[in-house]
């Protein structure tokens, strides 16, 4: 570890261990570590990090904020519509955003980036509709669902809001179940 890094997190682990009583014990160790160099236990110093092959890429944000958007333009867009239309498009199952398939390999992510902007920092437009939204995730994986709602979205997506059309072809956008779950 850099010197100046080191003394660094020295300082700031110093400044931790006075004003975090619960985890004081955890700090002044950490301390120890820091200060005498004990390079073989540098590691516990990022135990209660995750480990970079679980981390959230930019690639992954991206598409959650462009599909959380596409959802407030859905949700603004079937409010604006008349109370016949809006029933009819407030069935369809799509209509509202659910979340991502956590037990994916990789979709985890996505839904772990949704929650984290939903119900940790509140980060989504007040007319996102997130009452469908599960903390634990949705019963099949949705990211290809999403890919081709995103896609149409794209392609037919104005500055403005959607007409009752545009939103029923979207809406109308197949669940795609991939072959290994249909074995």
């Amino acid at each position: 570890m850099e010197q100046n890094f080191r003394l660094l997190l020295y300082k700031v682990t110093q400044l931790l261990a006075r004003i975090d009583s619960d985890q004081k014990e955890l700090h002044e160790s950490h301390l120890s570590i820091i200060r005498d160099g004990i390079t073989p236990y540098y590691k516990t110093l990022y135990e209660e990090l995750s480990p970079p092959e679980a981390c959230v890429t930019s690639d992954v944000t991206l598409f959650v904020n462009d599909i959380l958007n596409m959802y407030t333009n859905i949700n603004t867009s079937i409010n604006q519509l008349t109370p016949d239309e809006q029933s009819i498009l407030k069935s369809y199952s799509l209509s509202l955003f659910v979340g991502f398939y956590l037990i994916d390999d990789k979709e985890w992510r996505y839904q772990a980036y949704a929650k984290f902007l939903i119900r940790d920092v509140k980060e989504v437009s007040n007319a996102l509709d997130t009452s469908a939204f599960d903390d634990f995730g949705t019963r099949k994986p949705m990211l290809k669902t999403y890919r081709n709602m995103l896609r149409k979205y794209q392609m037919m997506r104005s500055e403005g809001l959607l007409t009752y059309d545009q939103l029923l072809q979207l809406l109308s956008t197949d669940y795609v179940v991939p072959l290994k779950l249909c074995n």
